[in-house]
């Protein structure tokens, strides 16, 4: 890959909250997975743990449990191909990091691979709460283990232009 690939990858990433029913290769997923599972970690602890879900049933459980957590009774996740989240021991700066660096690494390998992915929050805080902590046992996740976002991702079924960007940067010399 180019730079300038690299930086055409980067330009295209948008949040995409439209899916076709498109499936998506169980090899696409475990690329984007690995990609987020090979960004970094504080002293390499590797901590982390990656679940991927095509389940429909287990992501509509899921996003269920969330939307009665939040009083949103609507609440889904634009219904994709698949979910992935990424789980860490215990809540903290260095976890918030840790995923951050982790999602935006997945979501460049989407882009990448022409899928699209919508980051969702609404879980954060809700992981000890029993009916989504229900679901996440379902899926595997330690019990000590919080997530703190749900990436949604399939094939994309709208092509959102990007929008302007107003964060100021400052180069220093």
């Amino acid at each position: 890959m180019t730079s300038r690939d690299f930086f055409e990858v980067v330009g295209k990433r948008r949040s995409i909250r439209a899916y076709t029913n498109d499936e998506v290769s169980n090899e696409d997923l475990m690329k984007i997975a690995e990609a987020g599972r090979s960004s970094p970690t504080s002293v390499n602890q590797q901590s982390r743990k990656f679940t991927v879900v095509k389940n429909k049933e287990l992501i509509t459980e899921l996003a269920q449990a969330i939307g009665r957590e939040i009083h949103d009774y609507e609440y889904d996740f634009y219904d994709p191909a698949a979910i992935i989240l990424v789980s860490v021991p215990g809540a903290g700066q260095i976890s918030a990091v840790e995923v951050g660096l982790a999602v935006q690494s997945m979501w460049l390998a989407a882009a990448a691979l022409d899928l699209g992915m919508a980051w969702m929050h609404q879980i954060n805080g809700l992981c000890d709460r029993k009916p989504v902590r229900k679901v996440l046992d379902k899926l595997g996740l330690p019990k000590h283990h919080i997530c703190l976002s749900v990436m949604a991702l399939g094939v994309p079924a709208e092509t959102p232009g990007p929008k302007p960007r107003t964060e100021e940067i400052n180069l220093v010399e």
